[in-house]
Protein backbone atom coordinates (compact mmCIF):
# COMPACT_ATOMS: atom_id res chain seq x y z
CA UNK A 1 0.00 0.00 0.00
CA UNK A 2 1.39 3.11 -1.12
CA UNK A 3 2.91 6.00 1.50
CA UNK A 4 1.48 9.91 1.41
CA UNK A 5 -1.69 9.30 -0.48
CA UNK A 6 -2.74 12.64 -1.90
CA UNK A 7 -5.48 14.21 0.21
CA UNK A 8 -8.31 13.26 -2.24
CA UNK A 9 -7.31 9.55 -3.42
CA UNK A 10 -6.85 8.57 0.64
CA UNK A 11 -10.43 10.41 0.98
CA UNK A 12 -12.05 8.11 -1.54
CA UNK A 13 -10.99 5.37 0.54
CA UNK A 14 -12.46 6.15 4.10
CA UNK A 15 -16.38 7.86 2.56
CA UNK A 16 -15.43 11.08 3.29
CA UNK A 17 -16.67 13.88 3.92
CA UNK A 18 -19.30 11.95 5.80
CA UNK A 19 -19.28 11.72 9.41
CA UNK A 20 -17.65 9.09 11.26
CA UNK A 21 -21.48 8.02 12.89
CA UNK A 22 -23.25 7.56 9.61
CA UNK A 23 -24.50 4.03 9.00
CA UNK A 24 -23.92 4.81 4.84
CA UNK A 25 -26.64 2.18 4.48
CA UNK A 26 -29.64 3.27 2.16
CA UNK A 27 -33.00 2.85 2.97
CA UNK A 28 -33.18 -0.35 0.71
CA UNK A 29 -30.00 -1.80 2.63
CA UNK A 30 -27.48 -0.52 0.07
CA UNK A 31 -23.72 0.39 1.34
CA UNK A 32 -22.81 3.86 0.18
CA UNK A 33 -19.54 3.66 -1.65
CA UNK A 34 -16.43 5.59 -0.36
CA UNK A 35 -15.22 6.72 -3.85
CA UNK A 36 -17.94 8.52 -5.06
CA UNK A 37 -17.33 11.44 -3.03
CA UNK A 38 -13.78 13.16 -1.73
CA UNK A 39 -14.51 16.43 -0.15
CA UNK A 40 -17.13 19.35 0.60
CA UNK A 41 -17.19 22.74 2.07
CA UNK A 42 -20.78 23.74 2.47
CA UNK A 43 -22.43 27.34 3.96
CA UNK A 44 -25.84 27.87 5.03
CA UNK A 45 -28.13 30.30 7.20
CA UNK A 46 -27.88 28.51 10.95
CA UNK A 47 -32.09 29.28 10.59
CA UNK A 48 -32.53 25.94 8.57
CA UNK A 49 -30.38 24.09 11.40
CA UNK A 50 -27.16 22.49 12.71
CA UNK A 51 -25.88 19.92 10.29
CA UNK A 52 -26.26 18.56 7.28
CA UNK A 53 -26.70 15.05 5.51
CA UNK A 54 -26.82 13.21 2.22
CA UNK A 55 -29.62 12.82 1.08
CA UNK A 56 -30.03 10.79 -2.23
CA UNK A 57 -26.79 9.64 -4.05
CA UNK A 58 -26.71 8.23 -7.92
CA UNK A 59 -23.58 6.74 -9.60
CA UNK A 60 -24.12 5.30 -13.40
CA UNK A 61 -21.84 5.17 -16.38
CA UNK A 62 -22.95 8.29 -17.52
CA UNK A 63 -23.06 10.12 -14.20
CA UNK A 64 -22.98 11.12 -10.58
CA UNK A 65 -25.93 13.53 -9.00
CA UNK A 66 -26.97 14.07 -5.17
CA UNK A 67 -28.54 15.84 -2.92
CA UNK A 68 -28.15 17.93 -0.05
CA UNK A 69 -30.28 18.94 3.48
CA UNK A 70 -30.14 20.96 6.54
CA UNK A 71 -31.13 19.05 9.58
CA UNK A 72 -30.81 19.98 13.64
CA UNK A 73 -28.54 16.70 14.20
CA UNK A 74 -28.27 13.32 13.89
CA UNK A 75 -31.12 12.21 15.41
CA UNK A 76 -33.35 14.93 13.93
CA UNK A 77 -37.20 13.82 13.28
CA UNK A 78 -39.71 14.42 11.45
CA UNK A 79 -39.00 14.73 7.94
CA UNK A 80 -39.09 16.32 5.35
CA UNK A 81 -36.25 18.36 5.93
CA UNK A 82 -34.82 21.61 3.96
CA UNK A 83 -33.33 20.92 0.96
CA UNK A 84 -29.97 23.04 0.25
CA UNK A 85 -27.96 22.16 -2.91
CA UNK A 86 -27.68 19.22 -5.09
CA UNK A 87 -25.42 18.41 -7.75
CA UNK A 88 -24.95 17.05 -11.36
CA UNK A 89 -21.62 15.73 -12.70
CA UNK A 90 -21.77 13.61 -16.35
CA UNK A 91 -18.76 11.42 -17.32
CA UNK A 92 -15.91 11.50 -18.09
CA UNK A 93 -14.89 14.54 -15.37
CA UNK A 94 -11.69 15.34 -14.00
CA UNK A 95 -11.12 13.48 -11.15
CA UNK A 96 -10.35 15.66 -7.69
CA UNK A 97 -11.61 19.27 -9.01
CA UNK A 98 -14.53 20.73 -7.11
CA UNK A 99 -17.69 21.60 -8.88
CA UNK A 100 -19.58 24.15 -7.44
CA UNK A 101 -22.97 22.92 -5.81
CA UNK A 102 -26.21 24.63 -7.26
CA UNK A 103 -28.29 26.12 -3.93
CA UNK A 104 -32.11 25.05 -3.76
CA UNK A 105 -32.30 27.90 -0.98
CA UNK A 106 -31.59 31.62 -0.40
CA UNK A 107 -27.75 32.04 1.03
CA UNK A 108 -26.74 28.79 0.10
CA UNK A 109 -22.90 28.14 -1.48
CA UNK A 110 -20.22 25.86 -1.96
CA UNK A 111 -18.64 23.04 -3.71
CA UNK A 112 -17.86 19.06 -3.60
CA UNK A 113 -15.31 17.13 -5.20
CA UNK A 114 -16.11 13.29 -6.29
CA UNK A 115 -13.66 10.34 -6.39
CA UNK A 116 -12.81 8.18 -9.24
CA UNK A 117 -16.89 7.05 -8.82
CA UNK A 118 -16.78 3.79 -10.65
CA UNK A 119 -18.89 1.79 -8.28
CA UNK A 120 -22.57 1.92 -9.31
CA UNK A 121 -25.01 2.94 -7.02
CA UNK A 122 -28.78 4.34 -6.35
CA UNK A 123 -29.55 5.13 -2.95
CA UNK A 124 -31.61 6.77 -0.68
CA UNK A 125 -31.68 8.46 3.05
CA UNK A 126 -34.50 8.77 4.70
CA UNK A 127 -32.79 9.68 8.38
CA UNK A 128 -30.16 12.20 8.87
CA UNK A 129 -27.97 9.48 10.53
CA UNK A 130 -27.87 7.69 7.74
CA UNK A 131 -26.11 10.35 5.37
CA UNK A 132 -24.45 12.39 8.11
CA UNK A 133 -21.63 15.28 7.05
CA UNK A 134 -18.77 16.19 8.76
CA UNK A 135 -19.32 19.44 10.83
CA UNK A 136 -15.87 21.07 9.31
CA UNK A 137 -17.56 19.87 5.59
CA UNK A 138 -21.00 21.95 5.98
CA UNK A 139 -20.76 24.96 8.78
CA UNK A 140 -24.07 26.89 9.47
CA UNK A 141 -23.40 31.28 9.60
CA UNK A 142 -25.88 33.38 11.72
CA UNK A 143 -28.15 35.25 8.62
CA UNK A 144 -26.97 39.13 9.12
CA UNK A 145 -30.12 41.16 10.65
CA UNK A 146 -30.11 43.57 8.05
CA UNK A 147 -30.25 41.35 4.46
CA UNK A 148 -30.54 44.45 2.03
CA UNK A 149 -31.61 47.97 1.79
CA UNK A 150 -33.78 49.29 -0.46
CA UNK A 151 -35.59 52.60 -1.23
CA UNK A 152 -39.58 52.12 -0.45
CA UNK A 153 -41.31 51.22 -3.41
CA UNK A 154 -38.51 49.53 -5.42
CA UNK A 155 -38.63 45.61 -5.36
CA UNK A 156 -34.89 45.38 -5.67
CA UNK A 157 -32.54 46.18 -2.95
CA UNK A 158 -29.24 46.51 -2.50
CA UNK A 159 -27.07 43.45 -0.92
CA UNK A 160 -23.35 42.63 0.18
CA UNK A 161 -21.31 45.65 1.40
CA UNK A 162 -23.21 48.67 1.26
CA UNK A 163 -21.58 51.99 1.59
CA UNK A 164 -24.83 55.07 3.23
CA UNK A 165 -23.74 58.48 2.65
CA UNK A 166 -25.70 61.00 3.89
CA UNK A 167 -26.34 64.48 1.91
CA UNK A 168 -27.26 68.28 2.88
CA UNK A 169 -28.09 68.12 6.37
CA UNK A 170 -28.58 64.36 7.02
CA UNK A 171 -25.36 62.34 8.22
CA UNK A 172 -24.96 58.92 8.24
CA UNK A 173 -23.12 57.88 11.26
CA UNK A 174 -21.91 54.86 13.12
CA UNK A 175 -22.07 54.87 17.07
CA UNK A 176 -22.58 52.68 19.96
CA UNK A 177 -26.06 52.86 21.98
CA UNK A 178 -27.22 50.69 24.91
CA UNK A 179 -30.48 48.46 23.43
CA UNK A 180 -32.20 45.70 25.34
CA UNK A 181 -29.49 45.57 28.07
CA UNK A 182 -26.40 45.46 25.96
CA UNK A 183 -24.18 47.88 24.27
CA UNK A 184 -24.57 47.62 20.29
CA UNK A 185 -23.04 49.16 17.74
CA UNK A 186 -25.46 50.87 15.40
CA UNK A 187 -26.39 53.26 12.38
CA UNK A 188 -27.61 56.63 13.06
CA UNK A 189 -29.53 58.57 10.72
CA UNK A 190 -29.23 62.48 11.67
CA UNK A 191 -29.56 65.66 11.27
CA UNK A 192 -26.23 67.78 11.33
CA UNK A 193 -25.95 70.10 14.24
CA UNK A 194 -22.63 71.68 13.68
CA UNK A 195 -23.75 74.56 11.78
CA UNK A 196 -24.42 77.51 14.55
CA UNK A 197 -26.62 79.81 11.81
CA UNK A 198 -28.66 77.20 10.88
CA UNK A 199 -30.83 75.81 13.32
CA UNK A 200 -32.08 72.43 11.62
CA UNK A 201 -33.76 71.21 14.28
CA UNK A 202 -36.37 74.21 13.44
CA UNK A 203 -35.97 73.78 9.64
CA UNK A 204 -37.12 70.56 9.82
CA UNK A 205 -39.77 70.25 12.53
CA UNK A 206 -43.29 70.78 10.80
CA UNK A 207 -46.28 72.67 11.87
CA UNK A 208 -46.64 71.01 15.16
CA UNK A 209 -42.81 70.32 16.19
CA UNK A 210 -42.01 73.52 18.39
CA UNK A 211 -40.42 71.96 21.22
CA UNK A 212 -37.81 73.62 24.26
CA UNK A 213 -34.82 71.23 23.63
CA UNK A 214 -35.11 72.60 19.69
CA UNK A 215 -35.11 76.44 20.39
CA UNK A 216 -38.09 77.12 18.16
CA UNK A 217 -40.76 78.07 20.65
CA UNK A 218 -42.76 81.36 20.06
CA UNK A 219 -41.19 82.25 24.48
CA UNK A 220 -38.63 80.13 25.45
CA UNK A 221 -39.60 77.04 27.45
CA UNK A 222 -38.60 76.25 30.92
CA UNK A 223 -36.22 73.17 30.48
CA UNK A 224 -34.85 72.62 34.03
CA UNK A 225 -35.78 73.60 37.72
CA UNK A 226 -31.96 73.74 38.78
CA UNK A 227 -30.53 70.89 37.44
CA UNK A 228 -33.36 68.89 37.60
CA UNK A 229 -35.46 68.01 34.28
CA UNK A 230 -38.66 66.34 33.72
CA UNK A 231 -39.70 62.34 33.19
CA UNK A 232 -40.40 60.73 30.20
CA UNK A 233 -44.03 62.44 30.45
CA UNK A 234 -42.71 65.67 31.08
CA UNK A 235 -43.43 66.22 34.71
CA UNK A 236 -41.57 67.32 37.57
CA UNK A 237 -42.39 65.97 40.61
CA UNK A 238 -41.59 69.11 43.81
CA UNK A 239 -41.44 67.59 47.46
CA UNK A 240 -41.42 70.30 49.73
CA UNK A 241 -40.35 69.26 53.16
CA UNK A 242 -40.38 70.92 56.57
CA UNK A 243 -42.96 73.28 57.57
CA UNK A 244 -43.31 75.04 53.99
CA UNK A 245 -47.01 75.34 52.98
CA UNK A 246 -47.67 75.43 49.61
CA UNK A 247 -50.93 76.62 47.85
CA UNK A 248 -52.13 77.29 44.41
CA UNK A 249 -51.58 80.82 43.19
CA UNK A 250 -54.27 82.28 42.46
CA UNK A 251 -53.20 84.87 40.14
CA UNK A 252 -53.35 85.59 36.03
CA UNK A 253 -51.46 82.49 35.51
CA UNK A 254 -50.30 78.75 37.03
CA UNK A 255 -48.12 79.01 39.71
CA UNK A 256 -47.32 78.29 43.90
CA UNK A 257 -47.38 80.19 46.90
CA UNK A 258 -44.66 79.05 49.13
CA UNK A 259 -45.15 80.34 53.23
CA UNK A 260 -42.82 79.32 55.39
CA UNK A 261 -44.03 80.21 59.33
CA UNK A 262 -40.63 81.63 60.14
CA UNK A 263 -39.65 85.05 60.41
CA UNK A 264 -36.35 86.91 59.89
CA UNK A 265 -35.23 87.00 63.16
CA UNK A 266 -36.01 83.72 64.24
CA UNK A 267 -33.78 82.79 60.88
CA UNK A 268 -30.89 84.77 62.14
CA UNK A 269 -28.66 82.97 64.58
CA UNK A 270 -29.75 85.20 67.60
CA UNK A 271 -31.98 82.49 69.54
CA UNK A 272 -30.12 79.67 71.43
CA UNK A 273 -30.39 76.08 70.31
CA UNK A 274 -28.81 72.73 70.64
CA UNK A 275 -24.87 72.83 70.26
CA UNK A 276 -23.08 71.22 67.60
CA UNK A 277 -20.56 68.36 67.71
CA UNK A 278 -17.79 70.93 68.81
CA UNK A 279 -20.37 71.70 71.53
CA UNK A 280 -20.60 75.15 70.21
CA UNK A 281 -24.06 76.85 70.09
CA UNK A 282 -25.70 78.85 67.08
CA UNK A 283 -25.11 82.05 68.62
CA UNK A 284 -21.46 81.72 68.94
CA UNK A 285 -20.87 81.94 64.78
CA UNK A 286 -20.42 85.85 63.31
CA UNK A 287 -24.03 86.67 63.36
CA UNK A 288 -24.65 88.30 59.58
CA UNK A 289 -28.42 89.56 59.89
CA UNK A 290 -26.77 92.56 61.01
CA UNK A 291 -23.87 94.81 61.07
CA UNK A 292 -20.83 95.37 63.41
CA UNK A 293 -22.38 98.69 64.83
CA UNK A 294 -25.15 96.81 66.56
CA UNK A 295 -25.60 97.82 69.81
CA UNK A 296 -23.97 101.30 69.32
CA UNK A 297 -26.26 103.96 70.84
CA UNK A 298 -27.29 106.66 67.30
CA UNK A 299 -29.59 108.95 67.18
CA UNK A 300 -30.43 108.75 63.70
CA UNK A 301 -29.19 106.92 60.49
CA UNK A 302 -25.97 109.00 60.64
CA UNK A 303 -23.48 109.23 63.42
CA UNK A 304 -21.42 112.04 64.39
CA UNK A 305 -19.39 113.15 61.55
CA UNK A 306 -22.48 112.84 59.23
CA UNK A 307 -21.65 109.80 56.99
CA UNK A 308 -23.35 106.53 57.39
CA UNK A 309 -22.38 103.11 59.02
CA UNK A 310 -19.83 101.20 56.26
CA UNK A 311 -21.25 98.29 54.67
CA UNK A 312 -20.73 94.58 56.37
CA UNK A 313 -19.30 92.47 53.59
CA UNK A 314 -19.84 88.78 54.31
CA UNK A 315 -17.49 86.62 53.87
CA UNK A 316 -17.26 84.17 51.40
CA UNK A 317 -19.11 81.27 52.73
CA UNK A 318 -17.31 78.75 51.04
CA UNK A 319 -13.72 80.16 52.02
CA UNK A 320 -14.48 81.79 55.27
CA UNK A 321 -17.22 80.00 57.35
CA UNK A 322 -16.45 76.43 56.11
CA UNK A 323 -13.08 75.52 54.92
CA UNK A 324 -12.48 73.38 52.13
CA UNK A 325 -11.75 69.81 54.09
CA UNK A 326 -8.78 68.25 53.15
CA UNK A 327 -8.28 64.88 51.36
CA UNK A 328 -8.53 62.04 52.01
CA UNK A 329 -12.05 62.28 53.15
CA UNK A 330 -14.15 59.54 54.77
CA UNK A 331 -18.20 60.54 54.97
CA UNK A 332 -19.46 57.29 57.04
CA UNK A 333 -22.97 58.29 57.98
CA UNK A 334 -22.06 56.80 61.55
CA UNK A 335 -24.03 60.37 63.10
CA UNK A 336 -27.13 59.86 61.29
CA UNK A 337 -25.77 63.13 59.49
CA UNK A 338 -25.00 63.14 55.28
CA UNK A 339 -22.85 66.29 55.74
CA UNK A 340 -22.18 68.14 52.65
CA UNK A 341 -23.61 66.08 50.28
CA UNK A 342 -26.89 68.12 48.42
CA UNK A 343 -29.39 65.77 46.64
CA UNK A 344 -29.80 67.08 42.95
CA UNK A 345 -32.57 64.25 41.80
CA UNK A 346 -34.37 62.33 43.34
CA UNK A 347 -34.70 60.96 47.25
CA UNK A 348 -32.01 60.48 50.11
CA UNK A 349 -31.93 59.86 53.81
CA UNK A 350 -29.96 58.80 56.21
CA UNK A 351 -31.26 55.00 56.98
CA UNK A 352 -30.49 52.14 59.54
CA UNK A 353 -29.84 48.39 59.30
CA UNK A 354 -28.14 48.00 55.93
CA UNK A 355 -28.28 44.57 56.06
CA UNK A 356 -31.96 44.08 55.45
CA UNK A 357 -31.26 41.43 53.29
CA UNK A 358 -29.75 39.29 55.92
CA UNK A 359 -31.86 40.35 58.97
CA UNK A 360 -28.54 41.31 60.57
CA UNK A 361 -27.12 44.73 61.06
CA UNK A 362 -22.99 43.46 61.19
CA UNK A 363 -22.24 46.25 63.14
CA UNK A 364 -23.38 48.68 59.59
CA UNK A 365 -25.96 50.56 61.75
CA UNK A 366 -26.30 53.42 59.41
CA UNK A 367 -25.86 54.56 55.46
CA UNK A 368 -27.39 56.84 52.95
CA UNK A 369 -30.43 55.86 50.88
CA UNK A 370 -31.37 56.12 48.00
CA UNK A 371 -35.00 55.77 47.77
CA UNK A 372 -37.13 56.98 44.67
CA UNK A 373 -37.94 54.20 42.75
CA UNK A 374 -39.81 56.41 39.63
CA UNK A 375 -36.43 58.66 39.02
CA UNK A 376 -33.17 59.11 38.90
CA UNK A 377 -30.93 59.50 42.74
CA UNK A 378 -28.32 62.31 42.54
CA UNK A 379 -26.33 62.97 45.56
CA UNK A 380 -23.02 64.96 45.49
CA UNK A 381 -20.32 65.70 47.97
CA UNK A 382 -20.66 69.75 47.51
CA UNK A 383 -17.48 70.86 48.61
CA UNK A 384 -14.15 72.71 47.11
CA UNK A 385 -12.08 69.86 48.53
CA UNK A 386 -11.53 68.61 44.96
CA UNK A 387 -9.94 71.14 42.91
CA UNK A 388 -9.70 68.78 39.52
CA UNK A 389 -11.83 66.03 38.87
CA UNK A 390 -8.78 64.12 37.10
CA UNK A 391 -6.93 62.11 39.56
CA UNK A 392 -9.00 61.29 41.89
CA UNK A 393 -10.09 57.53 43.36
CA UNK A 394 -13.45 57.35 45.16
CA UNK A 395 -15.30 54.39 46.28
CA UNK A 396 -18.28 53.07 48.59
CA UNK A 397 -19.60 50.19 49.69
CA UNK A 398 -23.39 49.56 48.69
CA UNK A 399 -26.39 47.57 48.70
CA UNK A 400 -28.82 47.22 45.83
CA UNK A 401 -32.22 45.82 46.82
CA UNK A 402 -35.19 44.63 44.20
CA UNK A 403 -38.39 45.65 43.97
CA UNK A 404 -38.30 48.60 41.86
CA UNK A 405 -38.38 49.21 38.14
CA UNK A 406 -34.78 48.94 37.91
CA UNK A 407 -31.80 47.45 40.40
CA UNK A 408 -28.14 49.39 40.15
CA UNK A 409 -26.61 52.04 42.17
CA UNK A 410 -22.56 53.63 41.76
CA UNK A 411 -20.49 56.26 42.25
CA UNK A 412 -21.09 60.08 40.46
CA UNK A 413 -17.70 61.55 38.92
CA UNK A 414 -17.51 65.01 37.84
CA UNK A 415 -20.70 66.20 38.28
CA UNK A 416 -20.77 68.96 36.11
CA UNK A 417 -22.03 72.03 33.30
CA UNK A 418 -21.86 71.83 30.11
CA UNK A 419 -23.51 74.79 28.12
CA UNK A 420 -26.91 74.60 29.52
CA UNK A 421 -27.43 71.11 30.70
CA UNK A 422 -25.56 69.37 33.29
CA UNK A 423 -23.28 66.15 33.13
CA UNK A 424 -22.10 63.15 34.64
CA UNK A 425 -20.64 60.00 34.52
CA UNK A 426 -21.42 57.31 36.75
CA UNK A 427 -19.98 54.28 37.69
CA UNK A 428 -22.39 51.69 38.38
CA UNK A 429 -23.81 47.96 38.97
CA UNK A 430 -26.73 46.70 37.14
CA UNK A 431 -28.11 43.63 38.59
CA UNK A 432 -30.64 43.13 35.50
CA UNK A 433 -27.38 42.78 33.01
CA UNK A 434 -25.54 41.43 35.77
CA UNK A 435 -22.69 43.88 34.42
CA UNK A 436 -20.29 46.90 35.82
CA UNK A 437 -20.64 49.38 33.75
CA UNK A 438 -19.56 53.40 32.79
CA UNK A 439 -22.09 55.52 31.50
CA UNK A 440 -22.28 59.38 30.69
CA UNK A 441 -25.87 61.41 31.46
CA UNK A 442 -25.81 63.95 28.86
CA UNK A 443 -28.78 65.96 30.93
CA UNK A 444 -31.26 64.53 29.27
CA UNK A 445 -30.69 60.45 28.78
CA UNK A 446 -28.19 57.87 29.68
CA UNK A 447 -25.21 57.38 26.78
CA UNK A 448 -23.18 53.91 27.40
CA UNK A 449 -19.37 54.35 27.60
CA UNK A 450 -18.32 50.69 28.36
CA UNK A 451 -19.41 47.33 30.47
CA UNK A 452 -18.23 44.24 31.28
CA UNK A 453 -20.97 40.85 32.22
CA UNK A 454 -21.16 37.68 33.81
CA UNK A 455 -20.07 38.86 37.30
CA UNK A 456 -22.71 37.05 39.22
CA UNK A 457 -24.65 39.84 40.81
CA UNK A 458 -26.98 39.04 43.88
CA UNK A 459 -29.85 41.27 44.75
CA UNK A 460 -28.96 42.53 48.70
CA UNK A 461 -25.63 41.56 48.66
CA UNK A 462 -22.95 43.80 49.58
CA UNK A 463 -20.07 45.18 47.29
CA UNK A 464 -17.39 47.42 47.33
CA UNK A 465 -17.37 49.76 44.49
CA UNK A 466 -13.72 51.81 43.40
CA UNK A 467 -13.45 54.29 40.62
CA UNK A 468 -10.06 55.92 39.61
CA UNK A 469 -9.68 58.97 36.86
CA UNK A 470 -6.26 59.78 35.18
CA UNK A 471 -5.32 61.63 32.10
CA UNK A 472 -5.97 59.53 29.27
CA UNK A 473 -3.76 59.01 25.91
CA UNK A 474 -4.13 62.91 25.23
CA UNK A 475 -4.56 64.29 28.41
CA UNK A 476 -6.38 67.69 27.36
CA UNK A 477 -9.32 65.93 25.30
CA UNK A 478 -9.50 62.14 27.19
CA UNK A 479 -9.41 60.45 30.52
CA UNK A 480 -9.18 57.17 31.84
CA UNK A 481 -11.64 55.78 34.14
CA UNK A 482 -10.23 52.83 36.09
CA UNK A 483 -13.61 50.91 38.25
CA UNK A 484 -13.31 47.80 40.45
CA UNK A 485 -15.48 45.48 42.23
CA UNK A 486 -15.23 43.12 44.80
CA UNK A 487 -18.02 41.16 46.53
CA UNK A 488 -18.53 41.90 50.63
CA UNK A 489 -20.97 39.36 51.38
CA UNK A 490 -19.44 37.19 48.50
CA UNK A 491 -15.46 37.84 47.98
CA UNK A 492 -15.72 35.52 44.60
CA UNK A 493 -17.35 37.78 42.74
CA UNK A 494 -14.75 40.29 41.23
CA UNK A 495 -14.73 42.69 38.01
CA UNK A 496 -12.71 45.25 36.64
CA UNK A 497 -13.49 47.65 33.86
CA UNK A 498 -11.31 50.08 31.86
CA UNK A 499 -12.61 53.18 29.24
CA UNK A 500 -10.99 55.71 27.76
CA UNK A 501 -13.25 58.40 27.14
CA UNK A 502 -13.48 62.31 25.50
CA UNK A 503 -16.65 62.97 27.20
CA UNK A 504 -15.59 63.57 30.68
CA UNK A 505 -13.80 67.14 30.27
CA UNK A 506 -13.57 69.58 32.03
CA UNK A 507 -13.23 68.38 35.05
CA UNK A 508 -14.07 71.14 37.31
CA UNK A 509 -17.56 68.80 38.88
CA UNK A 510 -18.50 66.81 42.39
CA UNK A 511 -18.48 63.27 43.29
CA UNK A 512 -21.73 61.60 44.65
CA UNK A 513 -23.63 58.81 44.51
CA UNK A 514 -26.61 57.53 42.55
CA UNK A 515 -29.30 55.26 41.11
CA UNK A 516 -31.45 55.23 38.61
CA UNK A 517 -35.26 54.34 39.34
CA UNK A 518 -33.69 52.11 41.62
CA UNK A 519 -33.50 51.44 45.90
CA UNK A 520 -29.80 51.28 46.97
CA UNK A 521 -28.01 51.82 50.12
CA UNK A 522 -24.21 53.46 50.38
CA UNK A 523 -22.42 52.39 53.66
CA UNK A 524 -19.84 54.82 53.23
CA UNK A 525 -18.01 57.51 50.70
CA UNK A 526 -14.86 57.97 50.75
CA UNK A 527 -12.66 60.32 48.57
CA UNK A 528 -8.81 61.07 47.74
CA UNK A 529 -6.47 62.29 45.34
CA UNK A 530 -4.27 59.91 43.19
CA UNK A 531 -0.29 61.49 42.70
Amino acid sequence: MPLNRDWYDLNATRAYPLDTRATLTGDGGERLPADALADLSLRFPSTLGERVCLSALTVTDRLVTGVFLACSGPDATPVPFVPLAAFTVTKPFTRNRAVALKALYPGVAGWVVLGPAETPFVGRFSTPVQGLVLPRCARPYRVPPVPSVRKVGLATGLDGVVQLVGSGDLEVVAADRFVDGRTRKVILFRLKTTDAARNVLDLYRGPCGARPESGNCERPGVEFLNTVGPDCNGNVEIDFRGDAEVTPFEGGSEGLVLNHPIGLAEACTRIDRLPDAQGRLPNQYDDFCTSEYEGTALGSDEDQTGEGPPVFNIPDPVSSIFPCPPLPHLESFEDGEAESFRVLSGSFRVAEDLNESSGSSAGLTFGYAAEADNRRNVAVWDTCAVADAVGVRTSTQLQAFSGGPKTNGGLVLNYHTVGSRDEYTVAEIDLPTDSLRLRLWNGTSFVALGSVGGIGLVPGDRYTLEAETSAGPDPLTETQIDVTLTGVTDPGVTATLSVVTDRFLPGNGRFGLASDQARTRFRYFYIEEVP
